[in-house]
């Protein structure tokens, strides 16, 4: 695109000098390369924990990106992970970032990794540490997924699980308390 105040000749010259002066010449198409996610590691306690030792001691910041990974790769999968994403983004920033004022940084959102997809809660903070922090978010999902469970049913003849607990108590409680609400 030539811009300005020439005639359509006088640019065509332009393009024409610009052509034959840098030689373009189309190469072989090349995509970009394809980004293919990795399955996080399993500990004992179903947590993985990495930490980066900071280089600054003076630095009194603190983040924590808790992270919750969707290998499953279906239709299904993805649309769950959005919707827990659109249910808890704004009750975890107003937990976390106005009542109990952690961080200057409280976020969460789905990003998509190829197939993939990830749940992260970041919290950024320069008066909590690391552990206290995720603590918090720990807390926040454990109370997301009780809500799930047993708060957000108001009454039903039938109950469908997409996700059993690990516990079993649980999901009866759950069903007791939607057939006594019906």
């Amino acid at each position: 695109m030539i811009q300005g105040n020439l005639y359509e000749e006088e640019a065509q010259r332009f393009v024409t000098v610009i052509d034959d002066t840098l030689k373009f010449r189309t190469d072989n198409v090349v995509l970009p390369p394809t980004y293919h996610a990795l399955p996080l590691p399993i500990s004992s306690t179903s947590r993985s924990k990495l930490m980066l030792e900071e280089s600054n001691p003076s630095n009194e910041n603190a983040a924590v990106q808790f992270t919750l990974q969707c290998m499953d790769t279906s239709e299904e999968s993805h649309i769950l992970i959005e919707l827990i994403s659109s249910i808890s983004s704004e009750p975890f920033y107003e937990e976390l970032r106005t009542k109990q004022q952690l961080g200057y940084n409280v976020s969460s959102g789905v990003k998509a990794i190829s197939n993939t997809r990830i749940l992260s809660f970041i919290v950024q903070s320069n008066q909590y540490n690391v552990d206290y922090l995720t603590a918090c978010i720990t807390n926040f999902i454990y109370k997301i997924h009780c809500s799930f469970l047993f708060n957000t049913f108001v009454g039903a003849d039938i109950v469908i699980f997409l996700e059993h607990d690990w516990n079993p108590h649980a999901n009866l409680q759950a069903m007791d308390r939607v057939h006594c609400n019906s």
